[in-house]
């Protein structure tokens, strides 16, 4: 690749004069085009000709070009964090990939591979990702996010400013059709050409992530999916939404931008320096929270009821999980400035709209429409919305799951029903396994419980489980020490990998850390005595897992070629026995009736277990039959 220098500002000026952009065309082999591209350079870069300077990728917005990032407000920074800013054409509206419709458009691969291999050959950089950060705003922050996660090794920091990251909410803006096609008929395109897609399959310490949005951004709720995506993945990063007494500073505009650009160069210059893209941040007032969740008597859309508080305290907006309204709840959070500040009297006024339950309030009065009650609960609403029980050294925690009431990365999406049923399959085949495999006890299991989670859609406690997985975890002393195994399920609800979590101060490991684990690989499970307790490996087809005991022959095995009906438990002698299938298992669940019931074959008979929960809590209420001894416990 040549280097076109179309204008030099003043290459040759002398120190002090501040820093100095470059206009250039770099050839970009993938397209077979030159693509404009502004190079600012700082002051020190004239003045120090043996030096090397961190390099800082900034992506435009759609409409615009590489020319709106070079200016003096940018070029400042330049000179203030002491590194090279790089500002390369997008075409307007690319969104920063490789086009699946379009051969012509391949930004990723340009900026990524080409942009980066030209600029570390032609200016003087440390040629590293960790001197290597990106960052753009709207589209830019999207491609800043799709470049950043999916090219860690040439990208160590990723800086999103209010971030298109979740295409699919705008199928008819922004020239999207010209890249991934109508979205109706190319939902995998949009699907996976998101920076969502990108942020699911990223892994804790791949790259250091700062972003910021407005709580007036029309990209705000994308914003804070990712966020919850990569909080229930375990992937740090910091996330701050600005909210400011004038709601135009506060939106998609140049005014947010220019009070977000300081801030992300300092994150970015801060990581060069020490390797921790760390910020200081203003803290609001110390507040008190109370939080209530109240459950409509009949399901479906309605508006939100007026909250009436007294003086001083305020309904928490802006945050899907502290308040919001689904077709089953109302939940909601009230905060007033000052710590341990006693609850207010709380009236709500619902026309229309009937009640099954409160939860999280006292002194709970209705006359009509209105409702006035006190709240007891700190902090968040009381959103678990799961059944659990325990059998042994086993624990079960199945989350319900109701169309309507989905949020964070489910929100305004379908359920994965499949992922669903087949991850409730593969659990209560799990248990018959473990307890086949006598590893049921405490004794058995090193003082651990095992404990078979699935995963949540509504919003418990501000907390969703994403990407569709269910857990096998291995634990002890609660949860300070843990072997937590998130099994991924696919659209067939088969098991595509284990994002295996190990932490604790027994096991000698930092929190934190998380080994991937692919199909054909062995996930080892260890208790507090640092030794394996039991093994479980993935099959290559992603249909099963092997159990295994050290020093034992004996092995078992759940497998199901259609999880989603049901899934098989079967053992063998040896590893050169032929499988004996002993039972398979099907699972469904009413959340209506509040009735999840457990079909069992084995011997070619039938019995079915009825697990009655509450349907507006899911707390157990009894059973029937003993698939498993469930005793009931609160949750």
């Amino acid at each position: 690749m040549q280097k076109t220098i179309v204008f030099a500002l003043l290459s040759l000026v002398l120190a002090g004069n501040g820093a100095v952009l470059e206009k250039i065309k770099v050839y970009s082999p993938s397209m077979k085009k030159d693509v404009p591209v502004g190079v600012m350079l700082p002051d020190k870069y004239f003045t120090d000709p043996g030096a090397e300077w961190p390099v800082v990728y900034m992506l435009h917005g759609a409409g615009g070009t590489w020319e709106t990032h070079c200016s003096k407000p940018v070029m400042f920074f330049a000179d203030k964090e002491d590194v090279i800013i790089v500002s390369p054409d997008g075409a307007k509206t690319s969104w920063w990939f490789d086009s699946p419709v379009n051969p012509e458009m391949k930004y990723e691969t340009f900026v990524a591979r080409e942009l980066v291999d030209y600029i570390d050959k032609n200016y003087r950089t440390y040629g590293t990702r960790t001197q290597r950060g990106i960052v753009g705003g709207s589209m830019g922050g999207h491609g800043a996010c799709w470049l950043g996660f999916r090219n860690s090794d040439v990208f160590g920091a990723v800086g999103n400013i209010y971030g298109g990251v979740d295409l699919w909410d705008f199928p008819d803006a922004w020239e999207l059709k010209k890249v991934l096609g109508e979205r109706d008929k190319h939902p995998e395109n949009w699907r996976t050409h998101s920076a969502l897609a990108a942020a699911a399959k990223l892994k804790n310490g791949e790259v250091e992530i700062l972003s910021m949005v407005g709580t007036e951004d029309f990209f705000l709720k994308g914003n804070r999916r990712m966020h919850e995506l990569l909080s229930s993945n375990g992937v740090e990063h910091t996330y701050i939404e600005h909210r400011s007494y004038d709601k135009a500073t506060s939106g998609h505009n140049g005014l947010f931008h220019a009070k977000a650009r300081p801030v992300m160069m300092a994150f970015l210059g801060n990581y060069f320096r020490s390797g921790k893209g760390q910020i200081a941040m203003a803290h609001a007032p110390l507040t008190t929270r109370y939080g209530v969740k109240v459950v409509k008597a009949q399901r479906g859309e309605t508006a939100w009821p007026e909250v009436v508080l007294p003086p001083k305290w305020k309904l928490v907006t802006g945050d899907d999980g502290l308040t919001g309204c689904d077709v089953r709840d109302f939940y909601f959070t009230v905060e007033a400035n000052g710590t341990d500040e006693p609850p207010p009297v709380v009236v709500l006024k619902w026309p229309g709209v009937k009640t099954s339950g409160i939860y999280g309030a006292k002194d709970i009065k209705i006359d009509g429409d209105t409702i006035t009650l006190v709240p007891v609960r700190k902090n968040a609403p009381p959103t678990l919305y799961a059944t659990g029980w325990k059998d042994g050294a086993i624990e079960y925690l199945f989350h319900h799951h109701v169309e309507g009431a989905q949020h964070g990365p489910y929100a305004g999406k379908p359920l994965p029903l499949n992922e669903i049923k087949a991850g409730d399959n593969w659990r209560i085949a799990a248990g018959a396994m473990f307890k086949r495999a006598d590893i049921a006890t405490l004794e058995k299991t090193d003082g651990g419980f095992i404990r078979l989670y699935g995963f949540d859609s509504n919003f418990p406690n501000r907390h969703v489980d994403h990407p569709p997985h269910f857990h096998i975890m291995l634990e002890w002393g609660g949860w300070s020490n843990n072997n937590v195994g998130h099994y991924v399920l696919d659209g067939e609800g088969k098991i595509e990998k284990n994002n295996f979590l190990l932490m604790g101060v027994d096991l000698k490991h930092p929190k934190g850390k998380y080994y991937v684990h692919k199909r054909g690989e062995r996930t080892e499970y260890r208790g507090r005595s640092g030794n394996v307790v039991f093994s479980l490996d993935m099959l290559e087809d992603g249909t099963g897992l092997v159990l295994k005991k050290p020093g034992c022959e004996k092995e078992w095995k759940i497998a199901s070629a259609k999880p989603v009906e049901s899934v098989t438990f079967s053992e063998r002698e040896n590893s050169s026995s032929p499988w004996v299938e002993l039972a398979s298992y099907s699972v469904s669940d009413d959340t209506v009736a509040g009735l999840m019931e457990i079909a069992e074959i084995a011997n070619s008979k039938k019995q079915t277990t009825k697990v009655f929960y509450d349907p507006r809590t899911g707390a157990l209420k009894s059973t029937e039959k003993k698939f498993c001894s469930p005793t009931v416990t609160s949750t």
